[in-house]
């Protein structure tokens, strides 16, 4: 019986925490498109702590303004490869924020 090959979950980050740790890494991030090239499929994001160059290889239906999550690996400290963009447009982000600090104050307990 063959394994199936599951993939990593991806690590959520905050632009201004990746690291040299994080490349090659399978990675989340959230923030709103400041710039969009539908040319070349990619996007600049913006997620309020550092911005960083989302490239992908298939149309991105997304456009300047929206605010998005990208599931993708790491391809240096300013490239994520997109491999899932999900719409967020419904999603609280200072809500979303506020539960990220109460998480990361709870981890730096324990």
């Amino acid at each position: 019986m063959e394994k199936s090959r599951r993939r990593n979950p991806a690590q959520e980050r905050w632009i201004n925490e990746l690291s040299e740790e994080d490349v090659k890494k399978r990675i989340r991030v959230l923030g709103v498109i400041i710039e969009f090239n539908s040319e070349e499929d990619y996007v600049i994001l913006d997620d309020g702590t550092g911005q960083i160059h989302i490239q992908s290889d298939k149309p991105i239906s997304f456009t300047t303004g929206n605010q998005i999550r990208v599931f993708g690996i790491l391809r240096n400290l300013n490239v994520i490869d997109a491999e899932i963009i999900q719409d967020m447009e419904k999603l609280d982000i200072e809500l979303f924020k506020r539960v990220q600090a109460v998480k990361k104050r709870f981890k730096e307990k324990s």
